[in-house]
């Protein structure tokens, strides 16, 4: 079996597995009242964030046509979701023990606090710019995860509404994932996004 067919085909699975999480965990988060049951959507948050690496190397991989911002969006994103990983890994442990939650609050590790949601913010930015000018299938992905990673980042600036604005953002996100993984599964390796 061709390497190349491999991580196409593992990219897209997980692509389609971590839009579907990325947007089932936040709701479930957001609509959960119970402790267990917010520790089981953080889980499936994470588990998200940690497929989404795997779909970002695919998707970076089969799509030719951008290099350096290409690059730029791969690095970004990744780095970020990782960092975004350990964070939502604390926040587990956070849920039952307070001095776990207090992890998060240390002027230590403040900068991964801070640059881990910006580099992840900023990387599906300019993924879905550099898949929106490329002017291939993969624009309508493109439009979602740039409208979905707005909407969801927004939260942090709505007060009443968040849940709506963490809901509807992963929602789209969710979507663009999707659709890229869609697209990889459909066409062959050399013309992933063509």
């Amino acid at each position: 079996m061709n390497l190349n067919v491999s991580i196409r085909e593992f990219g897209s699975i997980a692509s389609i597995v971590s839009g579907l999480l990325l947007f089932a965990a936040h709701l479930f988060e957001e609509i959960s009242s119970s402790d267990i049951l917010i520790v089981i959507a953080k889980n499936l948050i994470l588990v998200a964030h940690l497929m989404m690496v795997f779909a970002l190397i695919s998707i970076y991989d089969n799509h030719t046509r951008t290099r350096r911002f290409g690059m730029l969006a791969l690095l970004f994103s990744t780095l970020g979701t990782m960092f975004v990983s350990a964070i939502v890994l604390v926040e587990i442990a956070g849920v039952s023990s307070t001095a776990a939650a207090a992890v998060l609050k240390a002027p230590e590790i403040q900068w991964i606090v801070t640059s881990g949601p910006l580099l992840f913010v900023f990387g599906i930015l300019i993924l879905g710019v550099q898949l929106i000018k490329s002017g291939t299938y993969a624009k309508q992905a493109g439009i979602f995860l740039i409208l979905g990673t707005i909407v969801f980042a927004a939260a942090g600036y709505t007060s009443g509404a968040a849940s709506i604005f963490v809901i509807a953002g992963s929602a789209l996100t969710g979507a663009g994932f999707i659709l890229l993984g869609n697209l990889l599964r459909q066409v062959k390796p050399a013309s992933a996004f063509a």
